[in-house]
């Protein structure tokens, strides 16, 4: 419509979008258009287009934070003893014993995206007979096969289903040799970078509807 491409020019034409300054209480950005991007739009389209005021647009967001408790929480969600490195598929073949493969499956009505399949075959069933089935197989190649759930698996009604796996990725499992403290400090710069693209996602819509509510269109055209 008339009034996305106004906006779209709007936006940009805006001066000081990145000089926003972060605030205890929220995030505050402070901008103008400038006069050629005013200019630009009030003559790109064949409808009349009346601007508003845009010498000092000033928006206000709550600021988005993850404190110590929030990176701690998260730190105990993901910490693990091993670390995950990908295998080399071409040189060092695909899903053998003793790997990890990242899957997309499916086990009767059951569903799950990127499942962690550790390919051991001492476990209870049906596990141990996908894990036979997973060796050998290649990333992002599709296995389909039955299998027999037995009687207590919460998650798997007993009786024969259907198993359909598709390998994403294919990893080696080792001793994580980095300390806690390291993987506290990675989990927090994690968080933080999330945290900066939380506020300018919120920042850009803010000024967006800020920019839309400071013109008119004759025409939806």
């Amino acid at each position: 419509s008339m009034r996305r491409l106004v906006l779209a020019a709007l936006v940009g034409s805006v001066r000081g979008f990145a000089g926003g300054a972060i605030r205890r209480c929220g995030v505050e950005v402070r901008a103008s258009v400038d006069e050629e991007g005013a200019r630009a739009v009030r003559g790109s389209g064949k409808v009349p287009v009346e601007l508003g005021n845009y010498d000092d647009l000033s928006v206000r967001v709550p600021r988005v934070t993850y404190d110590e408790a929030a990176c701690e929480a998260k730190f105990q969600q993901v910490n693990k003893p091993y670390v995950l490195t990908p295998v080399r598929v071409a040189e060092e073949g695909g899903a053998q014993l003793g790997r990890v493969v990242v899957t997309d499956a499916a086990v009767g009505d059951w569903k799950k995206k990127d499942w962690l399949i550790e390919l051991v075959l001492d476990q209870k069933e049906p596990w141990g007979l996908i894990s036979a089935k997973l060796q050998g197989m290649g990333q992002m190649e599709f296995k389909s096969f039955d299998v027999d759930i037995p009687e207590g698996l919460e998650e798997h009604p007993a009786g024969r289903a259907r198993c359909e796996i598709l390998v994403k990725n294919i990893y080696h499992k080792g001793p994580d040799p980095r300390s806690d403290d390291e993987k506290r400090r990675l989990v927090a710069a994690k968080l933080q970078d999330k945290a900066r693209r939380e506020n300018n996602e919120r920042l850009d819509a803010a000024i967006r509807a800020d920019l839309a509510s400071r013109f008119k269109v004759d025409s939806d055209k």
